[in-house]
Formats: C-alpha cells, structure tokens, sequence
C-alpha cells in the first residue's frame, strides 16, 4: 500500500476533518490515516490516489490548511529510474531538450 506522510504543527482533531475533508473532495480514497504526533501518515488504496494526492490542485488546498505532503521513501524508490551508460551526448543537453 502506498504511503503519504503529510506534515502538520499540530495535528489535531480538526487537521483531521480537514485532511478528510480534502481527501473526499478530491476522491482520494485512503484506507487509514494515521495521526502521529508531528503528522499524519496516508495509506492510499493504489498509486492513482497517490498521484491525486500530488496534484497541483490537492497540494494547493492543503498548503492553505498548514498540511504539506511528503513522499514516503518507498514511493519514491519506486518513481525513480536510474540509467547508466549513457552516451555523453544526451549528457550534454538540458533537461528540457531531453524532454
């Protein structure tokens, strides 16, 4: 199951209603939300809720209730690809380009 940490001062009762709040609004379907002392952890139902979770629009509507996302390690392991090899060509260019 995927995982969000999503950082919070005080994650209180009321972080969590908004945290549920939001999450329903932008049908995000965690199956627990876990609230620790300095945060909340999410466990999504699939990457799909994941990648929800980190749209500009559900970042936005977070940031204005003090909630900020952090991708959990293991998610982010799995959203990384590493290339080796590569000729010195494509090294040369700018990201964009690359694109």
């Amino acid at each position: 199951m995927p995982r969000i940490k999503i950082k919070q001062p005080d994650p209180s009762g009321q972080s969590k209603i908004k945290l549920l709040r939001t999450q329903s609004e932008q049908l995000i379907y965690a199956t627990r939300n876990i609230q620790n002392s300095d945060s909340f952890i999410v466990l999504t139902r699939s990457d799909e809720d994941t990648d929800k979770s980190f749209s500009s629009t559900t970042i936005d509507i977070l940031k204005a209730e003090q909630l900020s996302l952090v991708l959990h390690p293991e998610v982010r392991v799995k959203r990384t690809i590493v290339l080796l090899n590569l000729h010195e060509h494509i090294y040369s260019k700018p990201e964009n380009v690359i694109i």
